[in-house]
Order: C-alpha cells, then sequence, then structure tokens
C-alpha cells in the first residue's frame, strides 16, 4: 500500500489518508484519497518518505480540484518516525498480548505502545518476538494485529509493537481509535 498520512497541525485527530503526485522544493501535489475538504486558511502537515528518509511538510492547501491538492510547503522536518503517533489519555482501550493485559498508550500505523497491569515476565519472549496483538476498543470492536515486539520496558511494565505489515486491519484499527479520541472530546464540550 503506497500511501501516507496527513493531518491538520491544529487537530490531529483530523487525518486523512494521500498519495504524492509530484514533490518539488516548496511544492507538494496530492491525491487524496478520501472525501475530505481541506480549508484553504488552515495549516496541514503531511508526512512523506523519499529514498528511506522520513520528511513532513507543514503548509497551507493553495489549490485544491477535486481530490488534487497542491500545498504550499512553509515548513519541512525531517521525522525519525514514518508515522504520527497519536497518545491515548484514557485507560479504556484494552489490549492482551499472549497471557499479558494492559491498556493502549499510543499508536500509530506503524505500531504501538501498550501499558501492562502486572509485571512483564523474563520469559515473555521466550516464544519469539513475533506477536498476535488484540485490541478491543470500548464499542465492543476488537482487532488482532500480527506485531514484534521492538521495547519490553519492565520496569515501567511497558511493551512496545511494530505492527508486521501495514494492513487494511491496522488501517481499520487507526481509525476506529481516532473516532473514539473524537468521541471522547465531544463529550468533554
Amino acid at each position: 500500500m503506497d500511501f501516507y498520512i496527513a493531518y491538520e497541525v491544529d487537530n490531529p485527530l483530523n487525518t486523512f489518508f494521500y498519495k504524492p503526485i509530484e514533490v518539488s522544493t516548496n511544492l507538494l501535489k496530492a491525491l487524496l484519497l478520501e472525501e475530505k475538504k481541506l480549508n484553504p486558511y488552515k495549516r496541514y502537515k503531511f508526512y512523506f518518505n523519499l529514498d528511506g528518509v522520513n520528511f513532513s511538510f507543514i503548509g497551507k492547501p493553495v489549490e485544491i480540484k477535486d481530490k488534487e491538492i497542491t500545498l504550499m510547503i512553509e515548513e519541512s522536518h525531517i521525522e525519525l518516525r514514518k508515522y504520527p503517533r497519536l497518545k491515548i489519555p484514557y485507560p479504556d482501550i484494552v489490549v492482551k498480548i499472549e497471557t499479558l493485559k494492559g491498556h493502549l498508550k499510543d499508536i500509530s500505523l506503524g505500531g504501538c505502545r501498550v501499558q501492562l497491569e502486572k509485571p512483564i515476565s523474563p520469559y515473555f519472549l521466550e516464544k519469539g518476538f513475533q506477536k498476535i496483538v488484540e485490541i478491543e476498543l470500548p464499542n465492543g470492536k476488537t482487532f488482532k494485529v500480527k506485531a514484534k515486539i521492538v521495547n519490553v520496558m519492565f520496569t515501567t511494565k511497558q511493551i512496545s509493537c511494530a505492527f508486521s505489515e501495514k494492513s487494511e486491519n491496522v488501517i481499520k484499527l487507526y481509525r476506529e481509535v481516532i473516532d473514539y479520541l473524537r468521541k471522547k472530546l465531544e463529550e468533554w464540550d
């Protein structure tokens, strides 16, 4: 799947997917992969990978034609991460990895971090680094995702996982988490 993620700078939950058409010094021409109305007065952050180097571009749309947009790049940054991470401030998204149980701390299209309820057994990785991560949202939807354990933090009882692939299931999970966070924010208004 060859696409990237972008979001409104002032509202990171206002995300969308795009495919780059052309990138120059100060312009990014892109095809939106969703029905999305961009506001020419708002700034957007577009994540992009060029020859293995991760970038982010911040700018405003200067031309919008159907699903094709041209973004005037105001800032560009080299990013350590390929995908932006969403922090999850609520402990109600349940995560299970084998016999371990906890809640989602953050998520991206590339992976997630889990805060566990109990200490991690020193034998946790004996069966290998590849695991099935089961994530259950408060609305009852459950997602099972293949992931590689990339970091185990025994003292803080946290595990970081890299999803094995950017599959349709991962994209649906990411979207569901965004929708969940939006609803939680609406409850505060």
